[in-house]
């Protein structure tokens, strides 16, 4: 009962959708120039979609 079966599998952390700068930016209820900052210093992951 209550038996793991994970197997040491790791969980999957990876973001399920993505969003541009300017949606994070409205999202978060800041200028873009700060999301841009925020990614720079660390504090955002971002990923550059081409």
């Amino acid at each position: 009962m209550g038996e793991d079966r994970t197997g040491g599998a790791q969980q999957d952390d990876s973001p399920k959708e993505y969003v541009t700068v300017g949606e994070a930016a409205k999202l978060l209820g800041i200028h873009r120039n700060t999301v841009h900052h925020r990614i720079k210093s660390g504090r955002i992951t971002a990923h550059k979609v081409v």
